[in-house]
């Protein structure tokens, strides 16, 4: 199947997505409607892959249901927007979970860093001034820097700044 732009791999038919697969809103999950290699009727269809999302496979083309789910229920293939999982939970396919979103927004609704020394979002130690550093960056690519000499008030501050720039997309910790 060929690709929209490079980056995001074009929805099959929705009358096609419609025949074989059975999606329910209020649980996320789809189920297959008609027989076919390696599919029974009634069975939940797809699989996780590494990072907990969920694809199912349709005419050997695999789909990230998320986006499956969004196409479904809004007729609308997302393109290259992202479809975001407002509770961050990659396995959550319920409709009232999925929202569209840039690349910046997504990112901004993700979880602190698994690496990160302080496991605070947005605060890391400054070496150079010996302060807490905190940096948030906005939608406009503005980036919001400030320097506490304590952890709990660059955290605070951290909190306060995400809420202000990232809007509906603020995910704390």
């Amino acid at each position: 199947m060929p690709f929209k732009n490079g980056k995001s791999k074009s929805m099959p038919p929705l009358e096609e997505l419609r025949s074989v697969l059975e999606y329910d809103q209020e649980t996320g999950v789809f189920v297959w409607k008609k027989r076919g290699y390696g599919r029974t009727v009634g069975k939940v269809a797809g699989s996780k892959d590494i990072a907990g999302y969920l694809r199912i496979a349709i005419n050997g083309e695999r789909f990230k249901s998320h986006r499956l789910a969004w196409f479904y229920v809004h007729g609308f293939d997302p393109g290259d927007l992202v479809i975001d999982h407002i509770d961050g939970d990659p396995s959550n396919n319920r409709i009232h979970n999925l929202r569209l979103a840039t690349n910046a927004q997504n990112g901004m609704n993700s979880k602190v860093n698994s690496n990160s020394k302080t496991g605070e979002k947005n605060v890391c130690w400054d070496n150079e001034q010996q302060k807490w550093l905190v940096q948030v960056c906005g939608l406009d690519g503005k980036r919001y820097k400030e320097r506490f000499r304590i952890f709990e008030q660059a955290c605070e501050r951290s909190f306060e700044l995400r809420k202000l720039v990232h809007g509906e997309y603020a995910r704390h910790n």
